[in-house]
């Protein structure tokens, strides 16, 4: 098993250190591991993630070209729909499945498919 940084993870994902920490935040990437002080991710379950259609690849063209990716692709909200719609339809609407494409519980996907008025 491969752990990644923060840093390396930005690398994978073309994003920048400051999103990075931004989407951890918002809970937009797979729940990383804490290992004496530092977050670090297992490089197979992110590799799975992307593999699952990962739902920041929809902006990661506009980001990795400069542009503000929270301001010009739409806001938090926007971006945490489409991940879960996402997440959803790559799990063939499974519930528990989306919850671990997207690292989460899977009480928190019921919960935003009601929030969000999902068909699922």
């Amino acid at each position: 098993m491969r752990l990644i940084t923060k840093k390396e993870l930005a690398v994978k994902l073309s994003m920048s250190l400051e999103w990075i920490e931004q989407a951890i935040s918002k809970g937009l990437i797979p729940s990383p591991i804490e290992l004496d002080g530092h977050i670090r991710w297992v490089d197979e379950i992110i590799d799975r993630w992307i593999g699952y259609g990962c739902p920041l690849t929809k902006y990661q063209g506009k980001h990795a070209q400069g542009e503000d990716l929270w301001t010009q692709s739409g806001n938090l909200r926007e971006i945490e729909k489409y991940a879960f719609e996402s997440a959803l339809k790559q799990a063939n609407g499974n519930r528990e499945k989306a919850a671990s494409i997207l690292g989460v519980g899977e009480r928190t996907v019921y919960r935003k498919i009601k929030e969000y008025g999902l068909d699922y």
